[in-house]
Parts: C-alpha cells; structure tokens; sequence
C-alpha cells in the first residue's frame, strides 16, 4: 500500500495475540544512504520500543498487525542499527537542495513510501507554509541524504518547453457555406 508520513503517524499497531491495542506508530528509522526503512518507532504502553520491518504482518490504513508484542524491541536489543542511529538524518522539515537549478527549493514536508517494502519513493517539499512552491521529488532524483540538508537533481526531468504566446492575431481561414441541396443528395 502507498501511503505518506503524515497519513501513517499514529497506526494503531495490533498483536494478533491480544485484544489490547500493541502501541502507536510514531515515526522511522530510515537509512539516509538507501531510503530504506530499517525499523519503525511504536509508543507502547512500555515506552518507545522498535518494530523491523520483517515482523510486521500486514499494514492497512486503520492498523499494522504483528503476531506479538515481542516483536517490539528496545534499541539496545537491536545492536546492528547503531550505525543507522548515529548517521540518521530528521526527514520532516529538511532543506531541500536542487543541485541542477543551485538553488533551494523549500523544505520537506511530507514524504510517500510502500508498506510491503518500506522505503522512501518522493518528497513532498513546500517552499512557505502557505503550499506555495510545492514539488514533487521522486526517489530517483535524490543524490543525498544529510543532516543539514537533501540534495536532488532536477537535470534528470525533461523540461517542457513554455508555450509562446501569440501577439499578432491569427489570419481564420474562410469556409464557404455549404448548399443546402448539396446536403440533400447524400
């Protein structure tokens, strides 16, 4: 299922094994060098605990479903994320960088992934909080991923050419009326 940022915060995560709601879905673990997901931040009833992406069963847009809350784990149980932990960059928020145009383009407001496997597919960058100036970054034209700034590429894209407008007016051309009779034979 596709879906954004702001449209997954705060899944219900459900256990299979008990009636109880498991925790809530607060945020990602995302590697800056891939865009992959490496684990999902839930708010249970025990804390902040870590969710892989390998346990989750299914994922709708009411809830995630896992088989059991032992499938949450505390970061010091997760010990090959560290490295991911110390280069992890926030997503939300982030400066955007358009290497082509050298310029900024806003920043990060949203972005779209897959459940089935998680990853970053666009950007959603805004330039004011007003929306306007609003892009589209698909995945392919993300160069880097850092804390104080993403750097895209917009030479990738084909541009469109901008339709010129005409200033002289436009010679019609003149149909002659056709006869009525001529109609009438067919």
């Amino acid at each position: 299922m596709l879906t954004t940022f702001r449209q997954s915060f705060k899944t219900l995560v459900q256990s299979q094994n008990d009636n109880l709601p498991t925790g809530l879905l607060i945020d990602m673990v995302i590697n800056p060098s891939t865009g992959i997901f490496e684990a999902f931040w839930i708010k249970s009833m025990s804390g902040n605990k870590l969710l892989m992406p390998k346990d989750i069963i299914s994922w709708n847009a009411e809830q995630i479903t896992i088989n059991d809350t032992s499938d949450l784990s505390l970061p010091k149980d997760l010990p090959r994320l560290e490295k991911i932990f110390n280069k992890e960059c926030p997503i939300l928020k982030a400066k955007v960088y358009d290497r082509a145009h050298k310029k900024t383009l806003g920043s990060v407001r949203d972005f779209t992934f897959d459940t089935i496997s998680p990853r970053i597919l666009a950007l959603e960058v805004e330039k004011n909080w007003l929306g306007f100036g609003r892009h589209r970054i698909p995945k392919h034209r993300i160069i880097s991923i850092k804390p104080d700034c993403i750097t895209v590429d917009s030479s990738v894209l084909k541009t469109e050419p901008k339709l010129e407008r005409v200033k002289k007016k436009m010679t019609t051309l003149e149909v002659p009326e056709l006869k009525s009779s001529s109609r009438k034979n067919r």
